[in-house]
């Protein structure tokens, strides 16, 4: 398992995704992927995904907040819809996601997600395929 520390990427999940958030107990994993990095941008020289995007994912560990739009709630409530990622803040025991649930091309419901926790750790899996993969391929090489 390659575990990478993405603090200083974190601006780069902004058009990210999010493709699946699971709940084990307390534990929460989140698929997601960043938009593109440029080369030199990968400072760090960590495997990005073939459209060089970091792809992976966020475990959160031992939840003991959970807020939506600053109310507290259930994990239970936690969407499992793909989401447009606006926003990524990762500090020791917080992270905060600001993003759109997308049902439709004409519903986005945006919401803060916070998660208050013991910490988290990033799994990349930069060959993890992931839904629309094969449409990427079809128009990036028209």
């Amino acid at each position: 398992m390659e575990l990478l520390n993405i603090n200083k990427y974190t601006s780069f999940f902004h058009d990210g995704l999010i493709y699946n958030c699971e709940i084990f107990e307390k534990n929460v994993v989140i698929t997601m992927c960043s938009a593109q990095l440029d080369e030199y941008e990968n400072e760090d020289n960590f495997h990005l995904d073939p459209f060089n995007m970091i792809r992976g994912k966020l475990h959160i560990i031992n939840v003991n907040r959970f807020a939506i739009n600053k109310e507290i709630s259930s994990l239970l409530k936690l969407n499992n819809n793909l989401a447009d990622i606006h926003d990524l803040e990762l500090n020791y025991n917080l992270i905060k996601l600001n993003i759109s649930w997308v049902y439709t091309w004409q519903s986005n419901i945006f919401q803060t997600l916070e998660f208050i926790s013991e910490g988290y750790f990033f799994e990349n899996l930069p060959t993890m395929v992931l839904p629309g993969d094969e449409d990427f391929d079809k128009y990036s090489s028209a």
